[in-house]
This record gives structure tokens, sequence and C-alpha cells, in this order.
């Protein structure tokens, strides 16, 4: 299976991890879904390219996997792996040290215009000027700091970031406080409250996809880098 991609399924209800694979398969991402002791036992370079942490809980993903599959996470990017996160996927990411930002709470759900896109491969089939619409399920704020960059922010200011990057010196870690992929969401109407943003429909799965190519190009042959432990960000 060299070259699939993971689905870590830890705070994926069985019940929900057909629609979870629906969703991303209309999008054109085909996906191998890994419970808690695959992510330990069979999350390695050799099966997988890269593996993607969806929306959910970011303490059931600390607790679940520990210290033992953190570690394999880790081990499994600086190996040259990818890693893509989304939503609580991110604010994980940051907790555990593989994304550098301060994560600012700011409860939200609706459809958030991208600002101040970088020049990045995710965006390569959008035009310069093209405004991306896309869905944020209360999703982080993030400031980074260190190796982190900024792919593109929530505000005109630069404030906050929407979508983060980290290289390494043969992984690569994209973190989405967005959902590419699309999904449910809570619209706050009295009659409809609820909403469907179909990532296909609305483009924003080009980004997912051109994600899942850049971290996949990831392997440099350098040695690995070794991170150092990151206290959990409030």
């Amino acid at each position: 299976m060299k070259g699939s991609v993971a689905l870590a399924t830890i705070d994926v209800n069985p019940d929900r991890l057909g629609m979870a694979r629906f969703i991303f398969d209309h999008c054109g991402v085909k996906t191998v879904p890994l419970n808690t002791r695959e992510l330990h036992t069979e999350l390695n370079s050799d099966s997988f390219s890269a593996v993607i942490f969806p929306g959910g809980d970011p303490g059931l993903y600390r607790e679940e996997l520990g210290a033992t599959g953190i570690a394999a996470l880790k081990e499994f990017i600086f190996a040259g792996g990818g890693c893509i996160t989304i939503c609580a996927g991110t604010t994980f990411a940051v907790e555990i040290g593989l994304l550098e930002a301060r994560i600012v709470s700011v409860p939200g759900c609706g459809v958030y215009r991208l600002q101040n896109r970088r020049d990045h491969a995710i965006f390569r089939d959008y035009s310069e000027n093209e405004g991306i619409a896309t869905l944020r399920i209360n999703g982080p704020y993030l400031q980074v700091f260190g190796d982190t960059q900024s792919l593109a922010d929530y505000d005109p200011a630069g404030q906050f970031a929407a979508i983060i990057s980290r290289t390494y010196e043969r992984g690569r870690v994209i973190g989405f406080s967005i959902h590419p992929e699309g999904g449910l969401a809570w619209g706050g109407g009295n009659y409809n409250p609820y909403f469907y943003f179909d990532g296909r429909v609305n483009r924003t799965h080009h980004m997912l996809q051109n994600a899942i190519s850049w971290v996949q190009r990831a392997d440099s042959g350098k040695s690995p880098m070794i991170l150092p432990e990151c206290p959990m960000m409030k």
C-alpha cells in the first residue's frame, strides 16, 4: 500500500466512518482508515505516504494515541511521511509540537473567505485574484511562530492564520483550520439551522488534493530533524 493515505479514525464513530470516507472519496481523496492500534503499529513510510487527522477532539487524540502513538507519528513524519490536519486535528498537531502556533479560540461556524494567500502549491488550481470561500466549524485561529508559516489568513491584517505549514528535513505538515473537504455545519437559522458545504462543488477540495501531493513529495533523503518536546498550548 505504499503511497496510500491513512485516515485516523480515533474520533470517528463507526456509524459515521462511512460518511467521513464518502466525503473524502467525493473530493477525490482515497483513504485507508486506521484506528488507534493500527496507528501505533501500521503507520510507517513503507506502507503510507501521508496521514490525515480530521476534525474531532484533540484531547481524545492525545489520550488514545498516548506517548507511544505520538512518538510513532513523529517518527513517521521525520522519516519522510506527510501529515494533513483539519480543524481539531490541527489543534492536536499544535499541542504536540508538530506545528508551531498559538491557538486563539474564536467560536464560529460558516463560510469564510481566505485572505492573504501565499504563493504555494496548494493553491495551484486557483487564479491569482480568485477568492476562496471555505467552511469553518469552530476551527482555531492560529498565530504562527518559529519554522511554521501561514499560507492563508482569516483576516486582511494577517493576525490569524487559517492554513499553516511546517517543513522538516524529510517530512511536511499542513494544518487546515478550515474544512477543505466540506461537511455539515450549523448555520444558526430558525428554519434551516444546518447546511451542507460541498467541498467539491465549491472547489475547496483542490486545496486538500494539492496538500496531499505536496506532503507526499517531502522526502529529501536527509537525516530527520529531532523535534523537542512542546508543552500543550492552552
